[in-house]
């Protein structure tokens, strides 16, 4: 008997598991859904919005919406505590094949329980699916996608948007030109010349890509002249910048649009800051930040001596007797004094009145949050210590807790990374000593302690430069002519300064007159820090390390048309030869 037609289970298990998910969606009115029912369009169930604050819509999703009853989780198969789901494959091979560029969801709905679980169809997992020439394919949702709080929902999606959006360039094509040039300069140097360089500051870098957004509306935070105590905030434009690392087997662009998780990030308000200039800027300050602190591994074995002998002696003095020159000595020294810093940070030690005052006076330090600002040469601190030393002594190990770690200086960490340095190449001792300066001492001694120090410095330089460059181009170069003038207990240093062939470092000790009458003379100084240090009445402690570093950061400075800023050495720019 003929009739109309009726409706049929599916429809409404259709509308009621769009009806779940919209109303899930929407709960924060942080998304809004465009969801289709009963719809025959292929491949897509519609789309949602996130919307701003403002209501303002952000990024759109396209969706897959399919329901399932009662999904179960597996406890006891290949892959426990897991959800597996067939995917139809249609849907993916949509969002494969680009037909949208908008990021996708796949969402199941469970109608049964009313839970949701979604997958974000990103590149990385459409190629990991394996879906090709199926119908179907196993997918194991896990619990964290299970959709239970919106708003978490919504920041992921968020950051969906803004990484996709990294994609995306609004830029002309020359200021494109600018930036692929900008781009170019900066990864030639560190993928060419520069890439021992590169591999010890941004040691997991491939090579970067470089942002760039025009005239974007700072906001500026200042204050009142009429009430400092108050805060003030502008809106002003400026040119964003900030360079990206690029991870191999990860696709990230060349260049693209300003974006918050860059790094060397710069704010130009003075729209006179090009690319080019920008990525000549980044370039110096790497550079600047090697040559003040380069790796252990490129200096010479005396250098990393000369950086131990003043610490490794004034720890000794608190934990032992005499001098110290054994490297395993030194580093038991170092052991012993973290041990104590954790005995009497130990609430359950029983500490003397002198340890606990220490306990309470770090305590002060540490609860204010700060890291890293334990010095192991700060007396106040280890004031009592040798008898708490002379129990450790004849250990072996010295378990610490973790977190002592983050309580010690930088500089003292880096000191024990030194002292495995000098063991893993096999020295046993320190047994560097420098003269030192008496102030009886002559005009004649003075010139022999100079001369010796400046080709000692020259030679280490080389050595040093061959284990980060191969080739010439970035060796420092001058024919230096000085002389030494007494004035009751100091003395100056007089110099004249002239180009030499590249790699060449020429030293010629000269009359003091002569050299005042000649019209290249240049006045005090050819390391103005030794000077000073001298001049005080006291010996500087890392004069081959300074002269070198100061030597390699000139030479890279000269060869790039950089202005020497000279490196900051005791609170001074300083420079050598220059």
């Amino acid at each position: 008997m003929a009739r109309m037609a009726i409706h049929s289970e599916d429809s409404f298990n259709e509308a009621e598991e769009i009806r779940i998910l919209s109303n899930k969606l929407e709960e924060k009115r942080r998304i809004k859904t465009f969801f289709k029912e009963n719809d025959k369009t292929p491949n897509t169930d519609g789309f949602f919005e996130l919307v701003a604050e403002d209501k303002t819509p952000q990024k759109q999703f396209v969706v897959q919406i399919k329901k399932v009853n009662s999904l179960e989780k597996k406890e006891k198969a290949e892959k426990p505590g897991k959800y597996p789901y067939d995917l139809e494959t249609k849907f993916l091979y949509y969002i494969k094949e680009k037909v949208t560029e908008n990021p996708a969801i796949y969402f199941v709905v469970d109608i049964d329980t009313n839970t949701i679980y979604s997958l974000y169809l990103s590149d990385e997992k459409l190629m990991s699916l394996d879906f090709e020439n199926k119908g179907t394919v196993r997918y194991w949702f896990q619990k964290e996608d299970i959709l239970d709080d919106v708003e978490v929902f919504y920041r992921k999606m968020l950051e969906v948007s803004l990484e996709r959006n990294k994609m995306f360039v609004n830029k002309s094509p020359q200021e494109i030109m600018e930036l692929q040039d900008a781009a170019d300069y900066i990864n030639t140097l560190f993928l060419g010349d520069f890439k021992t360089i590169k591999d010890f500051v941004f040691p997991d870098l491939w090579r970067f890509g470089i942002g760039y957004t025009q005239s974007c509306e700072v906001k500026v935070g200042h204050k009142s002249i009429e009430n400092p105590s108050s805060n003030k905030s502008t809106v002003e434009n400026a040119n964003l910048f900030g360079l990206y690392p690029q991870i191999k087997g990860k696709f990230n662009p060349e260049i693209g649009e300003y974006r918050e998780d860059s790094i060397f990030k710069s704010f130009d308000f003075t729209n006179q800051i090009t690319p080019m200039k920008y990525s000549e800027d980044v370039v110096h300050k790497t550079i600047k930040c090697f040559c003040e602190n380069p790796p252990l591994e490129v200096l010479p074995t005396i250098i990393l001596k000369e950086m131990a002998f003043q610490k490794m002696n004034t720890i000794h003095t608190f934990v032992g007797d005499g001098e110290c020159h054994l490297i395993d000595e030194a580093i038991k020294d170092f052991y012993i004094m973290l041990s104590y810093l954790d005995y009497i940070l130990d609430d359950k030690s029983a500490l003397q009145e002198t340890d606990s005052q220490k306990r309470t006076m770090l305590l002060n330090l540490l609860n204010r949050g700060c890291r890293h600002c334990v010095g192991l040469s700060n007396f106040l601190i280890w004031g009592n210590i040798k008898e708490f030393a002379k129990s450790q002594r004849d250990k072996d190990s010295f378990p610490i807790k973790k977190e002592i770690f983050d309580y010690v200086s930088l500089e003292d960490l880096g000191y024990i990374f030194l002292l495995h340095e000098l063991k893993k190449r096999k020295e046993n001792n320190i047994d560097y000593l420098r003269e030192r300066f008496e102030e009886s001492a002559n005009l004649e001694s003075e010139r022999l302690f100079f001369e010796h120090y400046y080709n000692d410095v020259i030679q280490l330089y080389h050595e040093t430069y061959n284990k980060i460059f191969d080739s010439n181009k970035y060796l420092f170069s001058r024919k230096v002519f000085y002389s030494l003038e007494h004035e009751g207990k100091a003395f100056y240093m007089l110099s004249r300064v002239d180009v030499a062939p590249k790699g060449i470092i020429e030293l010629n000790y000269t009359d003091a007159e002569a050299l005042k009458n000649d019209e290249k003379y240049s006045g005090l100084g050819i390391c103005y820090h030794l000077m000073n240090g001298f001049n005080v009445g006291m010996t500087k402690n890392t004069l081959l390390y300074d002269g070198v570093r100061c030597l390699l950061y000139q030479g890279i400075c000269e060869a790039l048309g950089f202005e020497c800023q000279g490196l900051s050495i005791n609170g001074i720019n300083t420079k050598i030869f220059v």
